[in-house]
């Protein structure tokens, strides 16, 4: 999801809470920002996303984290 130049850079974390994808980290725009949140949803088994993304066009070249909770689950 996050690996499209065409986004522009920055560090975003998805981690997953039940069915909520929540997206933290740093993009270089408001269009990244909501495209971001447009493709978790389209995520299967996803039910919301929690965009907690913040806008910073100053960010560097795109980068993705994954991180698995304890329970096991897919993040």
């Amino acid at each position: 999801m996050l690996e499209r130049p065409d986004l522009g850079g920055g560090q975003v974390t998805v981690t997953l809470e039940g069915d909520i994808a929540v997206l933290r980290g740093t993009v270089a725009s408001d269009h990244t920002r909501s495209v971001l949140e447009n493709l978790a949803m389209l995520e299967p088994g996803i039910g919301a996303v929690r965009n907690e993304l913040t806008v910073n066009p100053d960010v560097p070249t795109p980068s993705i984290e994954r991180t698995r909770s304890s329970s096991g689950q897919r993040q």
